[in-house]
């Protein structure tokens, strides 16, 4: 699937998903349930930079206010990958 395709929300409404991967270290796996906990930080970062561990509690918590999903994956040697899909419109569709 590409950025921006237009996609079926668990076949009831039409959604479109955003993917953003980038090429850091990834999530180790032993985490990856926890990343959208609130306050949770990954014991793999390197830089020190700090932070509170909101960022994403936070786009978990808009993204599903927009009744959407964000999920989490590695792309394996390279960094991960966040998918956000959000409906298209506020009308079920009947099929």
């Amino acid at each position: 699937m590409q950025s921006g395709d237009v996609t079926e929300d668990s076949g009831f409404f039409k959604a479109i998903s955003v993917v953003i991967a980038d090429s850091g270290i990834g999530i180790p796996e032993s985490e990856m349930d926890t990343i959208f906990d609130k306050f949770v930080q990954s014991s793999s970062t390197k830089t020190g930079a700090g932070g509170t561990g909101l960022g994403l509690a936070i786009c978990q918590e808009i993204v599903g206010q927009h009744r959407g999903t964000i999920a989490a994956t590695n792309i394996i040697g390279s960094g991960a990958c966040f998918t956000v899909t959000l409906p298209t419109n506020n009308e079920q569709e009947t099929t």
